[in-house]
């Protein structure tokens, strides 16, 4: 009968070990599924976080390139208004300048950007008459060239814009 009891205890004995492991294991498991829902939760605040500082840093930029663009209209408009103070006088050039300038308004102006090609450019026709000349108007000269000045600036800014809000999202943490 000693020997029956002794071998139920130690029955007993096993089972309460068994149980013991494996609610260590229980354990165990559980505080690894806590661990993971707090990373979730902190990844996603940090995630969040990025998320509102990049959409802040997209408002400034915005902002600034907008500022920027005024200060540069109002520039722009000064300079017209000079324009149209200008004596109603002409101003020559010789022909293949006048061709020069119609190419690269013809070129600023074109709305799509033309293919690359691997052959070579068609050269621009010189239709002049050696010595002829081509007249312009001074103030119609001057707009052109403010024009153009305008167009550019507004590139620029655009760009220095990208070039902050770029360098801003690589310094983020």
């Amino acid at each position: 009968m000693i020997y029956l009891l002794g071998g139920v205890g130690i029955v007993i004995a096993i089972l309460l070990a068994a149980l013991g492991f494996e609610h260590e294991r229980v354990v165990y498991e559980t505080n690894r599924a806590v661990n993971a829902e707090q990373a979730v939760k902190i990844a996603e605040q940090r995630a969040t976080a990025l998320a509102l500082q990049w959409a802040s840093q997209v408002d400034k930029t915005d902002a600034a390139v907008r500022k920027a663009q005024g200060d540069a209209n109002v520039e722009i408009a000064a300079l017209q208004a000079k324009i149209k103070s200008l004596p109603d006088r002409v101003v020559v050039f010789d022909t293949a300048t006048a061709s020069l300038f119609t190419d690269i308004a013809n070129a600023a102006n074109a709305a799509p950007a033309p293919a690359v090609s691997d052959g070579k450019a068609t050269p621009v026709p010189d239709p002049a008459i050696a010595g002829a000349a081509t007249a312009y108007d001074e103030r119609e000269f001057a707009d052109y060239m403010s024009k153009a000045a305008a167009a550019y600036r507004d590139v620029q800014t655009k760009l220095n814009g990208c070039i902050s809000f770029y360098q801003s999202l690589r310094n983020t943490p």
